[in-house]
């Protein structure tokens, strides 16, 4: 008897000690609500509740909260506290615990869970996250007529995603000359970089980047390399910075000659917005093989960025890109150098 009795209680005190566990809410009417308050924000109180599940209330209907656990509390004011909620009808609506203060539930603008982001906080970077790929986009071309028949013609596309300690980049380039009717370059480059900051200054990096150059005799040039990079200029308008690692080099060329080699990538970069109205780019990576540091490639650019307008979305660069090859193959020439005036459109 006594038996089925204590199996009759223990229910009884589980749902006890649940409800005794539960948030509270007492709304204007003098009812109550149990459950577990989530956030208050916008004028809206957000509940979780067992029988109903979640549900959304007025702040306007509602007399008092009691939290059986910290959250944080933001005023009007701006002010914040953090601490249990409790409400009673003597006392009125107070929050903190030990040293619990009284409080206007009318001049609380919010309410969150102690130890996370507050509503406001959370929306702002669920924006920054959807908002964080940008798109760069630049086309130039020349042409000539008469004496001579020219026509060149470049682009660049590139996808940007970046965080706080985090930047991703896929990009693809390409130039395309004709002189006398007679092509005379043909270039494909793409790749992907990611960086991730260890701390505010160091960071590690990947990079990955396949190239095909018709006048070059390659058919394929597949590169994948990975380091540590250090910031030694990091501020807005003035970013300067270092890397290095080893890597793995794949080339095929048109005359079936193979080269594969285990190379380093050693760069640095450097954007410097000299006035309003001028942004100067430098760039150089030197790739030196391992297995003999005399064979190695050397990449530098340099441009110039003009806005075009008041939004600065629309730009004008010009610029230069040479790529030296200390042993190419093929009888191609050891530097080849590319100058370039675009159009360039920056998307958000």
């Amino acid at each position: 008897m006594l038996r089925s009795r204590l199996l009759l209680l223990l229910p009884c005190l589980a749902l006890g000690a649940a409800v005794a566990a539960a948030d509270e809410v007492v709304l204007t009417d003098g009812s109550k609500i149990v459950g577990t308050v989530e956030q208050i924000s916008y004028d809206k109180l957000k509940l979780k509740t067992d029988f109903a599940g979640p549900m959304v209330i007025d702040q306007a209907r509602i007399k008092g909260v009691t939290t059986k656990t910290p959250v944080a509390v933001q005023l009007k004011s701006g002010e914040r506290a953090v601490g249990p909620l409790e409400f009673t009808p003597e006392a009125g609506q107070r929050v903190g615990g030990e040293n619990a203060r009284k409080v206007d539930l009318g001049q609380v603008t919010a309410v969150w869970p102690a130890g996370t982001d507050s509503p406001d906080e959370a929306a702002a970077k669920l924006k920054a996250s959807a908002s964080a790929w940008k798109f760069h986009l630049e086309f130039g071309a020349a042409g000539e007529t008469g004496n001579s028949e020219r026509l060149s013609m470049n682009g660049v596309a590139e996808a940007h995603r970046d965080t706080d300690t985090d930047r991703f980049v896929l990009y693809a380039k390409g130039r395309y000359s004709q002189d006398g009717g007679v092509d005379s370059a043909r270039e494909i480059i793409g790749g992907a970089k990611l960086e991730s900051d260890l701390t505010p200054k160091l960071f590690w990096f990947i990079h990955g980047e396949l190239e095909n150059d018709e006048f070059e005799n390659l058919d394929l040039r597949a590169t994948v390399t990975g380091g540590l990079g250090y910031w030694i200029i990091r501020k807005p308008g003035r970013e300067f910075k270092v890397h290095g690692g080893p890597g793995y080099l794949h080339e095929s060329y048109n005359d079936d000659t193979r080269r594969n080699n285990v190379i380093l990538e050693v760069g640095e970069d450097l954007r410097l917005d000299i006035a309003p109205w001028l942004t100067f780019i430098h760039s150089i990576t030197y790739y030196p093989s391992l297995e003999d540091f005399k064979e190695y490639r050397l990449v530098m650019e340099n441009a110039g960025e003009i806005p075009i307008g008041p939004s600065k979305d629309w730009k004008f660069k010009l610029g230069m890109r040479n790529q030296y090859a200390s042993k190419p193959v093929g009888g191609a020439e050891k530097l080849d150098t590319f100058y370039f005036a675009n159009i360039v459109l920056d998307l958000k």
